[in-house]
């Protein structure tokens, strides 16, 4: 098997992030390395497991599943800056943003077009370290955490630290 370090969260993410934005154009998605192999979710030895970052990178963008793909448009200009995709139903939006840039924070303002939050809730994949990763000793290095979101009735707020993923639901 291989490590798979924070970057390859990110990468994981901002693929699942194409799909999604293609998701008018894709019938079905699927992954292919599960366990102990190249990007793999789950490294094994033995009678030990741990997950990787990348598992933790489809676990956020789990709230994207059988929900509407929605476009967006950004001022962002940078091709290798924020990776974005939203999804819709039911009074709900799912947001996940990815910040691959090793020292910039990135301050988002997501306006909602034609729709009015009631409130919002985030979590947050991080490391400031490209290279860091989940093993068997120290299983919880990478792990999703709780993180701010602002609220108001048209626009969404979110802060994204260098090199992380940011899922937020938004309640409409």
């Amino acid at each position: 098997w291989q490590q798979i370090p924070m970057r390859g969260a990110l990468a994981a993410a901002m693929g699942l992030n194409v799909f999604h934005r293609q998701a008018d154009k894709l019938i079905m998605g699927n992954i292919a390395q599960t366990v102990n192999v190249l990007h793999s979710m789950l490294l094994t030895d033995g009678p030990h497991c741990v997950r990787t970052p990348a598992y933790y990178a489809f676990e956020l963008l789990k709230p994207h599943r059988s929900k509407t793909a929605l476009r967006f448009e950004s001022d962002e200009r940078d091709s290798v800056g924020l990776s974005v995709s939203v999804s819709r139903q039911d009074g709900e939006v799912a947001l996940t943003c990815v910040n691959p840039k090793p020292d910039e924070t990135l301050r988002l303002e997501c306006v909602l077009a034609g729709a009015a939050a009631a409130s919002a809730s985030a979590r947050l994949l991080h490391h400031p370290d490209l290279n860091a990763c989940n093993t068997f000793e120290k299983p919880d290095v990478i792990v999703p955490k709780d993180h701010p979101v602002e609220v108001t009735r048209a626009s969404v707020r979110l802060e994204l630290p260098p090199l992380s993923v940011a899922t937020a639901t938004v309640k409409l």
